[in-house]
């Protein structure tokens, strides 16, 4: 023994390693990940849709005003 030996258990102390999965849990982590990632989209995609709602009614009610008031202004 020259020190190029270690004992077993130092290493395993040393670096430990993550616990390994089947590739079952790995399936099943992953579909919940992605599924979760899929509801955080959703829930953004829909909050965007309703600004973008908000913002074409705004839109809408400021051409609405001005061809109100040009009529207005061609009636005097």
């Amino acid at each position: 023994m020259y020190g190029d030996e270690t004992d077993s258990s130092e290493q395993s102390k040393a670096s430990p390693e993550p616990p390994l999965m089947s590739e079952g849990e790995l399936i099943k982590a992953n579909l919940e990940m992605f599924g979760a990632l899929r509801r955080e989209r959703q829930i953004q995609l829909k909050k965007d849709a309703l600004c973008l709602q908000e913002q074409m009614t705004e839109f809408r009610n400021n051409v609405v005003k001005e061809i109100d008031d040009i009529l207005a202004e061609k009636r005097i």
